[in-house]
């Protein structure tokens, strides 16, 4: 909804020819967004709404290339392609969530990154990309809510020539 929300991810990717590589991710995020809860009649009245939020995870393959992977500083691309449950919870109680609402969708990630080579087993990049989930079609969330840029700052561990 137009609102920052930062993430936490990891994933694992086998690198051919030190220019096309084909993994697996996936990745969570969470945001105290609350002006979207101002109108919504819930089940019953969370006791605190300071703590409803929303949780989005999303998961799947991996696929990018990498161009001129020997300079110092290079550029590379790569698409997430994965599927992805975005939960709205009310956390006030002690013991677990209390889930208002659910929904499941289809997640598209493409993006661009610069890189750079630190050592031969070790790579920063850091990357913008546009984050498309259709599907989102719920009280609380238009279809679009989850659509929109994103940046990534990502630390590559390997084999790296």
């Amino acid at each position: 909804d137009n609102e920052l929300a930062v993430g936490a991810g990891g994933g694992a990717a086998i690198l051919f020819n030190q220019s096309f590589y084909f993994g697996v991710y996936g990745m969570g995020v969470t945001s105290s967004s609350l002006e979207v809860f101002e109108e919504i009649d819930f089940p019953a009245p969370p006791t605190n709404p300071n703590r409803i939020r929303p949780l989005f995870a999303h998961g799947g393959f991996w696929l990018g290339g990498i161009f001129f992977s020997k300079s110092i500083v290079h550029l590379s691309a790569s698409t997430k392609l994965g599927w992805g449950i975005l939960e709205v919870v009310d956390d006030t109680f002690d013991f677990s969530d209390y889930e208002l609402a659910r929904d499941l969708t289809f997640v598209a990630t493409p993006q661009m990154e610069a890189e750079v080579n630190v050592a031969k087993w070790f790579k920063i990049n850091a990357g913008i990309g546009y984050r498309y989930a259709p599907g989102i079609n719920n009280s609380y969330y238009g279809k679009e809510s989850l659509d929109g840029f994103t940046g990534s700052v990502n630390l590559l561990f390997g084999w790296f020539k």
